[in-house]
């Protein structure tokens, strides 16, 4: 029975130790696919893979994705939030990609951006004004561990 107590006593120990060293926040990492993300006049839309990598020990909630595209002016021209909801326990490493499709066609639209002349197409409107651009896109998973990543848009 001492034995059975002194095992307890030593693995309450050593949890305390884990939780007092920081071992037991769990973090996440996150990588972009393709990055930096390349357009061309033919292409309106990129499908992304965001691949989060939690580590760590304890326990992780990631609540929404939010997209935003940023021009030049550090001014956001295009924002939305794509729900997530993923609530895991978290021993070691683990990852789980969330897929999202960047529409140009969605962003830049005639209504919404001042430089799109409803009478031109599309394709005009990339000439005219994208190509030979680039953007930032953030992406930033929100939940019990807020994490954000940046990249490059360009238009060739």
């Amino acid at each position: 029975m001492n034995s059975k107590k002194l095992s307890l006593s030593i693995l309450i120990f050593l949890a305390s130790l884990l939780i007092l060293s920081g071992c037991s926040n769990a973090g996440i990492l996150l990588e972009l696919d393709p990055n930096p993300v390349e357009f061309s006049q033919n292409e309106t839309s990129r499908d992304l893979d965001l691949t989060v990598t939690t580590e760590g020990f304890g326990s992780l909630s990631l609540n929404n994705l939010i997209i935003e595209v940023i021009d030049e002016n550090d001014e956001i021209i295009f924002d939305e939030e794509k729900e997530i909801d993923i609530t895991l326990p978290v021993i070691g490493e683990h990852s789980k990609t969330v897929e999202y499709t960047l529409d140009l066609k969605k962003i830049f639209t005639p209504e919404e951006y001042d430089e799109y002349n409803s009478d031109e197409t599309f394709e005009e409107f990339y000439l005219r004004v994208l190509q030979d651009k680039s953007h930032t896109l953030r992406l930033t998973v929100t939940g019990s561990n807020d994490s954000s990543l940046t990249a490059q848009i360009n238009y060739n």
